[in-house]
């Protein structure tokens, strides 16, 4: 059924029976209510839409179903159809009246006002793909004012506007909308003009073959937002969503951060709120420290093609990659051999100004593999490891500094275990579902204040191994 060209020219990937079973039970039936319309935007195989059709019908009253489906793939389009249509039959049999339609178009170009506020039920697998500013996509959003960020995102605030008032929502998309300013004026959007009720949570990437990125399930009705209105949080292993999940309940404002552009904080357990809640009690920002944080200032495969060095030669510098952190110590473990990338840049005019001036610094890994176990990794480089003036940090990695130069050794070795703590990675893990760490994410971080910081600091003997235990001992010991 699946053609492999058409799956990447419209990235298709399609819902399994179990999570398409599990969206359609997160459906809230009025038992009074006797038809419903249903919207399925990007209905590939069209599993949704059949599974919710079913689900209504074991499961209320209703007695005649309306359902839409948009499909751009000409071949899905007429399967769909021949699997609509006996659905219909069986239906007929069971006395539910079911009409459909299929339009072989794309969601997305279609304008029409009659659509708007018209149905009671959007449930959808939307395509993933940056929408780039040149596209057609990306003009037809503009003229029609929905989001130009994502494919994804356009087809949720589309849909939005397709449901009546008190209309449900649910779809699965990847976790990355839930923080950072890139889709920010998404979140206000949606979380201004609905009410979110569900997350679901998966304990793997693998939901889709190709797709690397987290991907949860949402739940959300268009109405008011309630800031004090329950969101059930639930979480499986893999697809077993139905005989496996495990939930937790929060409030509105508890999850959806209005102060911080409507970021998303998910939580999977009671431990993780207590977590945020400890965190949020801490007393400083960045800025209270005198302290600053930003991305490394040497792209690698530009400026650092034509000058970077595995040995000392004469006019170079230290030049530092995350390949060099030794996560044993938490210390820079520089020069390194063998490396794949380098252990010098030459100080020249053209980079001169990327340099930084030698001294104490936190580093920390921009990304991560999903199978490390920790999100945050930092690590400390010390003025001593080098007699040169300036050393050179390549982009990504991000780096501690005030004003561009090195730290007082005691802050900088208290910082590098608070951001080392588990605590402070199940934290980032509550905002961030892929493995990247922006500066941001570190500039929003709340920090102990200085003296509990260069306590914990202290304590610290440099040189050897230290373990995640006494790590998280120091930190909790002072701070929690």
């Amino acid at each position: 059924m699946m053609n492999a060209k058409n799956k990447e020219k419209y990235n298709q990937y399609f819902t399994n029976i179990e999570i398409a079973k599990f969206m359609a039970s997160l459906v809230n039936l009025d038992k009074e209510k006797r038809e419903i319309n249903i919207l399925d935007p990007g209905a590939g195989e069209g599993i949704l839409g059949i599974e919710a059709v079913e689900y209504i019908v074991s499961n209320s009253n209703i007695s005649t179903i309306s359902l839409t489906a948009y499909e751009i793939d000409k071949v899905l389009s007429t399967i769909l159809k021949s699997d609509y249509e006996r659905l219909k039959q069986d239906l007929a049999l069971r006395g539910i009246a079911f009409k459909y339609k299929v339009s072989n178009r794309d969601f997305l170009n279609v304008v029409s006002e009659r659509m708007k506020s018209h149905f009671d039920l959007v449930i959808m697998n939307p395509p993933y793909e940056k929408i780039a500013k040149n596209s057609k996509e990306y003009k037809a959003m503009e003229k029609q004012g929905y989001s130009k960020t994502n494919l994804y995102s356009s087809f949720i605030e589309k849909s939005l506007d397709f449901l009546k008032e008190e209309g449900q929502l649910i779809a699965i998309i990847p976790r990355s909308f839930a923080n950072g300013t890139y889709f920010s004026s998404f979140r206000e959007n949606v979380f201004s003009n609905s009410n979110l009720t569900n997350i679901h949570l998966f304990e793997t990437r693998k939901l889709f073959t190709d797709v690397l990125q987290e991907n949860i399930i949402i739940k959300t009705e268009k109405k008011a937002a309630e800031k004090n209105s329950d969101v059930i949080i639930s979480y499986s292993i893999d697809n077993d969503v139905l005989e496996n999940s495990e939930s937790v309940t929060l409030k509105n404002h508890e999850i959806i951060d209005v102060k911080k552009k409507f970021q998303l904080r998910i939580m999977k357990d009671n431990q993780d709120f207590e977590i945020m809640r400890n965190i949020h009690a801490l007393p400083c920002k960045l800025q209270d420290l005198k302290l600053e944080v930003s991305t490394g200032p040497i792209v690698d495969f530009r400026e650092g093609r034509d000058f970077k060095r595995s040995d000392f030669e004469l006019f170079t510098v230290p030049y530092l990659f995350p390949e060099h952190f030794n996560l044993a110590t938490k210390m820079l473990n520089w020069p390194r051999y063998p490396i794949n990338k380098a252990n010098y840049i030459i100080n020249d005019d053209a980079i001169r100004s990327k340099l930084r001036k030698n001294g104490n610094y936190i580093l920390v890994k921009r990304f991560s593999s999903k199978e490390e176990t920790r999100r945050i990794n930092a690590a400390l480089w010390l003025s001593n490891f080098t007699e040169e003036e300036l050393v050179g940090f390549d982009n990504k990695v991000n780096y501690y500094h005030f004003n561009k130069e090195g730290l007082d050794l005691d802050i900088a070795k208290g910082v590098c275990l608070y951001l080392n703590s588990t605590i402070v990675d199940r934290y980032f893990r509550q905002v961030s579902g892929n493995t990247q760490v922006n500066v941001s994410d570190l500039r929003n971080l709340n920090y102990p204040d200085r003296e509990s910081l260069i306590a914990i600091g202290n304590q610290w003997n440099l040189g050897g191994d230290i373990s995640q235990d006494a790590i998280d001992d120091l930190i909790n010991n002072r701070i929690f």
